[in-house]
């Protein structure tokens, strides 16, 4: 029993901190100040992986009945011969598509999980727990374009066949076919390569208690 304090104790602390997060974010002024961030920030990463399409987030939408709160205008990059991150010519053609997504359950649990991970993590520095959360985070929102690539090209477009392409082969796969739970593996798998060395699973296996490097 006494090897196993430490294992007990750092999961404990894991769901006291990943269910305080979770209760903070039911807050809507919260989940809004995320959708607000996540709209300027998915695009870069989306606009720069995707070949095919170019995104543009909104971080508002109608008045609707299914907790949408997010606005996505679709250009077709085909169509175009002008860089659509130009937003003179974008306001000058039309719109190819426009979805409503609510990011919570597919962005923001999947990063407090991940917050979590590293907020709990003994025997590493807080300078280096930064650095090694935004490069996971990077990881995660890599994943994340490709899950909502799928998403958007293969279920939505082409009514959840999979394309002909092998873009859109990829992304089914990597994509996880639209499934949010791998995430959450992607997100532990980050933390793990960066946070997970002997002297961590020897202090896991141990019930004494060590303090973390400055």
């Amino acid at each position: 029993m006494l090897k196993g304090n430490n294992l007990l104790r750092l999961f404990g602390y894991f769901l006291v901190v990943y269910l305080g997060l979770i209760i903070l974010f039911k807050w809507n002024p919260m989940q809004q100040a995320h959708n607000v961030y996540y709209s300027a920030v998915a695009p870069k990463f989306f606009n720069v992986i995707n070949p095919n399409l170019y995104l543009v987030f909104i971080p508002t939408a109608p008045p609707n009945d299914e907790d949408w709160n997010t606005t996505i205008h679709l250009y077709k990059k085909e169509k175009h011969r002008r860089s659509l991150s130009n937003k003179t010519y974008r306001n000058q053609v039309s719109i190819d598509g426009v979805f409503y997504r609510n990011f919570y359950e597919l962005a923001i649990l999947p990063t407090l999980f991940l917050i979590s991970l590293f907020v709990i993590t003994p025997l590493i520095s807080w300078k280096k727990k930064l650095l090694y959360f935004f490069v996971s985070l990077i990881i995660l929102y890599f994943f994340l374009t490709l899950h909502y690539s799928h998403i958007i090209e293969n279920l939505t477009l082409l009514d959840g066949n999979i394309g002909p392409t092998f873009w859109h082969k990829f992304v089914a796969v990597f994509g996880f076919r639209g499934l949010n739970e791998p995430l959450y593996i992607i997100a532990m798998v980050s933390w793990a390569g960066f946070c997970f060395r002997p002297e961590l699973l020897k202090y896991i296996l141990s019930s004494e208690e060590v303090q973390g490097k400055d």
